[in-house]
Order: C-alpha cells, then structure tokens, then sequence
C-alpha cells in the first residue's frame, strides 16, 4: 500500500546544547480504483535518519502505525551537544519512513544548520614570578583554550592598574582551531627594580580577544614579586653590622704586619737582590739574606743585597717585643750570560784625497757594540746610524781609527788613511774653446771662461802670459797651428787652480797637380 512522507520544514535551525524538533507527517495513499476500505489492517512503519551523529538525534516514537486515512505525525528531536565538537555549519541529512510489512520506503532530505557559540579559556603559569636588579624579568607561560565550535584568530595583549609591568610575547597573533589548546610562552619584568626598598607585588593581566569579533574573550590573571637587593629591614641590620664590625676592627688587637716583595726573584751575579717593603702595626723590620741581618724602621722602603747563590731572604715584622709572621721570599742567582765580542764589519772613508776643509764621509757598520768611537777627532758615534760626516782640520795624511766596544770593554779596531791637502779656493767653473779643432788650416778661435772665488787669472800659450778678468769673459786668439791653452786661477791666499784645453789646427792638402797633357 502506498504512503507519503512530509516534512514541517527542510531546515532546521539549532543551538548547541539545545533541541529542535522537526516533525514527519506519515499519510496513507490507497490506489484510485480501490478506495480505502473502513475495516483495512493498520500497518506498521519505521522512522529512521541518514547523515547525522546518532548521539545528535531522538525519536521519541520509532515505530508506529497507520490504521486509516487519517495522517499521523511523528517526531524527532535534534540536540546536538555544546562542545567544542559540535562544528558550526550546516549538516544535509535524510529522513527515511519504511514499511515494516512491505518493506517500501519514501526519504525525505532536509539540511540542519548548526548554530556557532564562542567560549575561551587563558591560564598563566606560574601565578607568581620575580624580579629583582639581578634579574630583569620572569618566564611566564600562557595556555588558551578555544571551547567554541568555531576557529578563532586572537590578539594578545595585556594591562596592569599600576603601569609599572612590561611583557615580551613570542608572538602577539594566535590561531586556534575549535577544541585547540595552545600554550605561548612570555617574558615579565617591571620598569624599574631599585636596589634598595621593600618587597612589593605587581597584578597584570593578559587578554586574548578575537579578532573577527572583539566582545569575545578571554583574560587570565598573574602577579611579579618585585624583590630589591636589599630590603629596608636588611638595609638597617646590614648598617648595625657594618657599624659593628668596624668598631671591632678599630679596637681589635692586631699583630704587627709586613708586606714584603722582590724586584725580581732572579738575578744575576753581582746585580742588586731589591728588597721591598711596607709596614702595617709594626715599627721595625728585620730582613736577613744569607749571612746578613739588617733592622729597618721605615714604614715604606727599599734596600738592597749583593747574594753570591741562591737563597731565601726572611723578613720578621716586629712591634715593640711583639713579633709578627715570618715571610720568607726565594730568590735565584744566576751566572751571567757570557758577552760576544764586538766586531767591525764595515769601516770606509770617502774621497780618500780632500782637499782641506772639505766634508769626508764616513761609513761603518758594527756588532755587538754598545760604543763606537772615532779618532780623531775622538768622538762617540751611534751604532744604530751607518754614516757620519767630519771635516779635516790639517793637510798631510791622517790615520782614522774606528773603535768597537762592548758591555765587557773588549775592543775591536779598524784604521784608514787619508790624504789632506791645502787646496785654492778659487773654481774654474767653465773652460771651453769654440771651435776645439780647425779643419780648413790657420783660423780664429774663441775662448770662454767663469771663475769663482778668483782675485787674479792668466792664460798661458804658446810662451805667453796673458791676464784675463777673474770672473768670467771672452777671447779670440788667431792660431797658425795646434796650440795647448792653460787658464790659472788665483785665490785671495794665492794658491791657484788650473785647466787646459787643446785646439787643434789641420793643415790644408795642396793643390791637386794637372797634367800637361790636358792643358
């Protein structure tokens, strides 16, 4: 027998937690050429669902029956449950009524539209932390929960009433899916943390607010202890004893004191051992090396031992009869290095033929020398400088001695000879002749010249004496043959200084002969 199935509505709407019931009506449809009789059986049908959570769904009636042509009605009862599992959105199911006796089936769709609901949840751990100078901030964790059925993109932040605290998130942004926990660690410090002071507790709070919908969220609750270095409590009794403990140093009775030290506690033979020292509560020092006592009264001082070997030097301060602890200090003595022997290397004097007055340089060069000196004139030279430059103070010649000496006195020598002589003052700075050869036979030549320093000058050729202007001039000298020219410079002493030149004269070739044939 044929039925049909409807429904009061295809969506139904529900918030999680709550039911919403939607109603089936159930009619018997007899065929047209048989109309339904008063006395036909009742049959027995089946409601049921398809595409929903079984748990979401109630039928108060699952089965039931159809006795005529009346319809019946039947319900079910959605109530999906307010958790976080319960996803916001829409849920297409089927409502299917089946005939127990014929086994016929009519479906009938219809879509259930999950309501969103939000709920968060924050906690800080630890409730408290603390900060103190030594420790600028605390580690803080925040956990969030989303409970809701929707995702949800939350902005951190936080406040405290007396703005004294400051937080540092690894991130500011969160995204939580629906049933998420996340747990995002801070860092929480205070703006100022004196050294000095009382303990002091700071309440901040931090907030988690959606960003898609600011009037939800969520806020979680955390203190910082605020700990200075030292309390006013600590402060008063750390200044008692300070007090304290300074009138007991000023009154104690204190044994005599000496700080004694070595310049150095390796030395070499016949060097100073330096002995250091400085009184504390003591008058007198007794300091023995060896053999050798001495008393020192000096509060501060210095004194020094000549030691052969190695040894121990033993101070003992003392205060009136009172005798302070013993220092003892080794030393070492050590034989000296032995010292090489110097060596000249390099000792030259250039020009070795000057004139009187005129600069000679001297060039040397020595090892494991810590003095040089140089005779005459008996001067001390550096070591570390290669060249020197003197000047001659008589003609003949002179022998310089380099001397090379060491850190022991041992010597090493070297000596040059150098010839001085009385040289004019006066320079020829210019000789020539124009032109130096004469090719086409007898002709004129001319003669320059410039002098310097000179009061008198001669020109001298061919037997003759001719004097010349003793600065600079010209000459023109008729010549038959090859003739030398010597130009004589005379200085304000009278010593001179000379310069030749030769021109030469080249005799023509005769004539060439022609024979009588080609005249």
């Amino acid at each position: 027998m044929s039925f049909t199935v409807k429904l009061d509505g295809d969506v139904v709407s529900v918030e999680p937690g709550r039911s919403a019931t939607l109603t089936i009506e159930v009619r018997r449809a007899a065929p047209k050429a048989e109309p339904l009789s008063a006395d036909a059986e009742p049959e027995v049908f089946e409601l049921s669902q398809e595409g929903l959570d079984p748990e979401w769904v109630a039928i108060p009636v699952p089965t039931f029956q159809l006795g005529d042509d009346e319809p019946t009605t039947v319900r079910m009862v959605v109530t999906p449950p307010r958790t976080s599992e319960s996803f916001a959105g829409s849920y297409p199911f089927v409502v299917r009524v089946r005939s127990l006796a014929t086994g016929e089936a009519r479906t009938c769709q219809a879509m259930l539209e999950v309501a969103p609901f939000h709920h968060l949840s924050a906690d800080i751990e630890p409730k408290r932390g603390t900060v103190s100078p030594t420790r600028r901030t605390d580690a803080f964790e925040l956990t969030l929960a989303n409970l809701g059925n929707t995702e949800q993109t939350l902005v951190l932040g936080y406040s405290d009433p007396e703005d004294e605290c400051v937080l540092s998130f690894e991130t500011d942004q969160v995204v939580l899916g629906p049933g998420q926990q996340k747990r995002i660690p801070f860092e929480a410090g205070l703006r100022r943390t004196p050294a000095f002071g009382g303990v002091q507790l700071f309440a901040f709070s931090v907030t988690a607010r959606s960003v898609s919908q600011p009037a939800v969220a969520c806020s979680a609750q955390a203190q910082l202890e605020r700990r200075p270095l030292v309390s006013t409590a600590g402060l008063v009794a750390l200044f008692l004893l300070v007090l304290l403990g300074s009138a007991w140093w000023a009154l104690r009775p204190r044994e005599p004191q000496a700080r004694v030290t070595l310049e150095s506690a390796s030395i070499v033979r016949d060097s100073p051992l330096v002995v250091q020292w400085r009184l504390d509560s003591a008058d007198s020092l007794k300091i023995a090396v060896g053999d050798e006592e001495r008393v020192v009264m000096q509060p501060i001082g210095t004194t020094q031992f000549f030691p052969k070997e190695s040894g121990v030097v033993v101070a003992i301060p003392y205060r009136g009869s009172l005798q302070g602890p013993r220092v003892e200090l080794p030393f070492s003595v050590e034989e000296p290095p032995a010292v090489p022997k110097p060596k000249i290397e390099e000792f030259s004097i250039e020009p070795t033929t000057v004139g009187l007055g005129q600069p000679l340089a001297v060039r040397y060069r020595a090892s494991n020398a810590a003095r040089l000196t140089l005779s005459p004139p008996g001067m001390d030279l550096n070591p570390s400088v290669p060249e020197v430059e003197i000047k001659p103070e008589r003609t003949g010649t002179i022998e310089y001695t380099l001397v090379a000496i060491n850190e022991k006195g041992a010597t090493d020598r070297k000596t040059v000879k150098v010839t001085v002589v009385d040289v004019s003052q006066a320079k020829i700075v210019a000789f020539a002749a124009n032109p130096e050869k004469l090719t086409e036979g007898p002709g004129v030549v001319r003669l320059e010249w410039q002098l310097t320093n000179a009061v008198r000058a001669e020109l001298v050729y061919n037997g003759t004496r001719q004097k010349l202007e003793p600065t600079e001039g010209t000459l023109e000298v008729e010549l038959q043959k090859t003739t030398t020219f010597r130009l004589v410079a005379y200085d304000s002493d009278g010593k001179t200084v000379e310069k030749t030149i030769t021109v030469t004269v080249v005799e023509p070739k005769p004539p060439a002969e022609v024979p009588l044939e080609n005249l």
